[in-house]
């Protein structure tokens, strides 16, 4: 690669990845899932926009979750959405925020227990009924006391919205 000039280096470097994914794709089916591809940077995007125009029939699948409220400014991911598009490869699947009846449950599952309502208002209201967020409270607020479980009623703690979980914050 470094006897090529720049541009014809940049070429074969997407061409050896897309080979190297065709390569993979060969042996079983690959699933590429990629989350928040609205974050991805320029030369990741236009590889997937090689490969996608390089794999022909590779038993491959491609799973994007985007914010279509930052994809806009994001020139890259939207070439790559239009090829796929206008290649007929795209199905799109809107998944919504939890409500407050979703949230209750989910933290049901991830806690192993009842909670009480106010508790779970106040956990979904903290992470806006984003699922990711709402576990990450569920995991950080026992560890930190300020998710109790009393008389087996997992009960919130006062203040305890304002403590952000870390992985929250990053």
């Amino acid at each position: 690669l470094e006897t090529l000039p720049p541009d014809q280096k940049v070429l074969r470097t997407l061409d050896l990845a897309a080979m190297a994914i065709r390569a993979l794709a060969e042996g079983r089916p690959l699933a590429l899932l990629i989350d928040d591809l609205q974050w991805s940077d320029d030369d990741s995007l236009r590889l997937l926009r090689y490969v996608i125009r390089s794999a022909g029939g590779s038993p491959l699948f491609l799973m994007f979750a985007i914010r279509p409220e930052e994809l806009a400014f994001v020139n890259e991911a939207v070439n790559v959405l239009a090829d796929m598009e206008r290649l007929g490869l795209v199905r799109r699947l809107k998944l919504d925020r939890f409500g407050q009846v979703e949230t209750a449950d989910f933290l049901r599952q991830v806690i192993g227990g009842k909670i009480d309502p106010g508790g779970a208002a106040a956990i979904h209201a903290q992470a806006e009924g984003v699922p990711f967020i709402v576990e990450e409270i569920a995991h950080a607020y026992p560890d930190a006391g300020m998710l109790q479980q009393i008389d087996r009623v997992w009960t919130l703690a006062k203040n305890a919205e304002r403590l952000v979980p870390s992985a929250v914050r990053t």
